[in-house]
């Protein structure tokens, strides 16, 4: 888990994998906060996915209040507020160990720059 301080004095935190918080945890999530699941991460705290990647991601940010980038063959990255963006342009070699890290690396920079977590 990555944290900085928003423009807002919200704290901005991105979780990956095990980082994810537990269900009795999620009532610390906020606006401010990135979750960066692959599908099998993802199941655990929120679920089997019986619906689309879409409409999955969606409903966990709505729920959750945080920005859910939920990693498959393609990306869905979901806002609270319903905004949806779907990476259809990956690659196989992004399905090895530690590119989620990366990943949170990548939007952890933006976000320490007071870019909003959905724009990260």
């Amino acid at each position: 888990m990555s944290e900085l301080v928003t423009g807002k004095g919200l704290f901005a935190r991105v979780f990956d994998a095990g980082a994810l918080p537990s269900e009795s945890q999620f009532n610390k999530l906020n606006g401010s906060c990135v979750l960066t699941p692959h599908i099998g991460e993802f199941e655990r705290p929120f679920g089997r996915i019986f619906s689309s990647l879409e409409d999955a991601a969606r409903s966990v940010a709505k729920e959750r209040d945080a920005t859910m980038a939920l990693k498959s063959a393609q990306t869905a990255v979901a806002s609270p507020e319903g905004e949806i963006c779907i990476n259809k342009h990956t690659s196989p070699y992004l399905a090895k160990a530690g590119t989620g890290d990366v990943l949170a690396g990548i939007i952890t920079s933006p976000l320490a720059q007071a870019i909003p977590p959905f724009e990260a």
